[in-house]
């Protein structure tokens, strides 16, 4: 064998055995896997997509509320809360009246700003069910979670994030009136009316709207890259919901900090909430992590993309 020919077959066993051979580079402009391809799936997750697997052979009967399909929702909203600062020329009174003053950020005694923020939200939403009182309610689990925003009062970005690594507590959407009659519960549901009425889930939907959501879930809060909280259990809640997901209606966002010589935020409401792509919540979740990390901060002058989107219009009862 000559020299060409032990060069050519030296080369040909490095490309073989060689990491490169085995693991082939995506090609140039190729795109990247995107956050949820690069995540595991979560076990509600699982069981929702079982559950639609099962669904689709057979279909379940029409619902009135609540969707009968359990499914993973992503979503958008503009959260809106004040933060404050205690004013500098306070009198000694004034100082005195402040500190026993319930209300947050009164404007006598606090500069004051309103803020609004991006909210993006993954959850998991589970197939209603009918209560042992008589009432059909309808469990999810915010499994992810993140707002952001700008504070020019404090020349600083705002952001929560759902706690990573916790189990996550379920939230709870419930009718505000009872699905069947007190005779037709547990072991006296022997009658034939009581037999026909829970054999019916399209009949015991019907009373699923207006209904009372409650939102929980454990939190941290940064300003700008510094955790400033860290799994802190908050709770949200919204009434008159006529869908699901829920819309035309503010939610009640009661998650108010307050740490003297840091941040003061107020309690304040959640609006505007739309279903979004999943490539969409990813990117608001890019953003946030950004800012967490230190990579990025927010202009003075952002604008929530939910504060740009359309209103939906309620939907109607039937």
């Amino acid at each position: 064998m000559n020299g060409r020919s032990w060069c050519l077959l030296i080369a040909a066993l490095w490309i073989a055995t060689s990491p490169l051979a085995a693991a082939p580079q995506a090609p140039a402009g190729a795109p990247a896997a995107s956050a949820a391809e690069k995540e595991p799936k979560s076990a509600c997750q699982e069981k929702v997509e079982a559950f639609q697997r099962q669904m689709a052979a057979s279909p379940p009967p029409r619902s009135l509320g609540f969707p009968a399909v359990p499914e993973m929702e992503f979503e958008n909203s503009l959260i809106s809360f004040r933060v404050c600062k205690v004013k500098k020329d306070l009198t000694k009174e004034q100082e005195e009246r402040r500190r026993r003053s319930k209300k947050c950020c009164d404007p006598e005694f606090y500069d004051v700003e309103p803020v609004k923020l991006d909210a993006y939200m993954r959850l998991c939403r589970e197939e209603p069910v009918l209560n042992e009182i008589g009432f059909r309610e309808m469990r999810f689990t915010i499994e992810k979670w993140e707002l952001f925003g700008h504070s020019k009062l404090y020349d600083a970005d705002i952001v929560f994030s759902a706690t990573p690594g916790v189990v996550q507590p379920k939230s709870l959407a419930f009718a505000p009136r009872m699905a069947v009659p007190a005779e037709c519960l547990g072991v006296r549901a022997t009658s034939a009316r009581c037999r026909r009425l829970l054999a019916d889930p399209t009949a015991l939907s019907r009373n699923d709207f207006p209904a009372l959501i409650v939102y929980n879930a454990i939190y941290d809060v940064y300003v700008n890259d510094k955790k400033i909280v860290s799994q802190e259990p908050g709770v949200a809640m919204a009434r008159g919901a006529m869908q699901i997901p829920p819309t035309g209606i503010t939610v009640a966002f009661q998650k108010p900090i307050d740490i003297p010589g840091v941040i003061k935020i107020c309690p304040g409401t959640c609006a505007g909430m739309k279903t979004i792509p999943e490539s969409e919540f990813y990117a608001g979740l890019a953003v946030a992590q950004r800012i967490k990390t230190g990579e990025m901060r927010l202009d003075a002058g952002f604008v929530p993309k939910a504060s740009q989107r359309p209103p939906d219009i309620p939907r109607q009862p039937e």
